[in-house]
């Protein structure tokens, strides 16, 4: 909302279905955390744009690797066949984001 700066992804999901499925739906703004990523990509999400909440953090690698879903780079790696569908989904829309 430009008039309060009252950002919520309420509004994303229901504007998410107004989106032609050739189209492709970019979560812009209210993304926090990787639960953030996921409950979009279950909206029609496949693309998005972070910027404030990785300023804000001293370790933008790590920050970056946490709300995509990828843990520290000392974790160990999920096997993919251990995913949930969703998780697949974010995966799959999160690994086309960060290659952009």
């Amino acid at each position: 909302n430009l008039k309060t700066l009252e950002i919520s992804l309420d509004v994303g999901e229901g504007l998410a279905s107004r989106v032609d499925p050739d189209r492709l739906l970019v979560a812009e703004s209210g993304l926090y955390s990787h639960a953030d990523l996921e409950r979009m990509a279950r909206a029609g999400a496949r693309a998005f744009l972070i910027g404030e909440s990785l300023m804000r953090q001293d370790d933008v690698t790590t920050a970056t690797r946490t709300i995509l879903g990828l843990g520290a780079p000392d974790d160990a790696a999920t096997p993919d066949d251990a995913a949930t569908p969703d998780d697949a989904a974010t995966k799959d829309a999160t690994s086309r984001a960060a290659a952009q």
